[in-house]
């Protein structure tokens, strides 16, 4: 799997990020998965894997990762106002709900949520 790490300083600017990786190409979604802690903010960005955003692309047989490092779920924020943008360009069907609040929170604190491609 090829990872494309995205750590732009401001959420909105992940969008336009985005936009400009995906052209030219014809990427396959395959699926979304965010994980964030409201309580704790953003990961330590070393531990990629911790990092909120993934979207696992096919191109050509090969599997792509795109993760976004300044996305965020659980509060009506900027942050996830613009998770949901991202959701909305890459045609994820999603409850508003579960981005805008804590009601996915698990035990642990952590919201984690999985999208397959629509």
């Amino acid at each position: 799997m090829i990872n494309i790490l995205v750590r732009e300083s401001a959420s909105y600017q992940n969008l336009t990020t985005l936009k400009e990786i995906l052209r030219g190409r014809n990427w396959k979604l395959k699926n979304v998965s965010i994980i964030y802690s409201p309580g704790r903010g953003l990961p330590d960005p070393s531990f990629i894997d911790k990092w909120p955003f993934k979207a696992i692309f096919d191109i050509d047989g090969q599997e792509v990762a795109i993760c976004f490092y300044a996305l965020t779920v659980g509060y009506g924020g900027t942050g996830p106002h613009d998770l949901a943008s991202i959701l909305d360009f890459l045609g994820v069907s999603y409850i508003e709900e579960d981005i805008y609040t804590k009601r996915q929170m698990d035990y642990d604190g952590y919201i984690r949520l999985q999208y397959p491609a629509s």
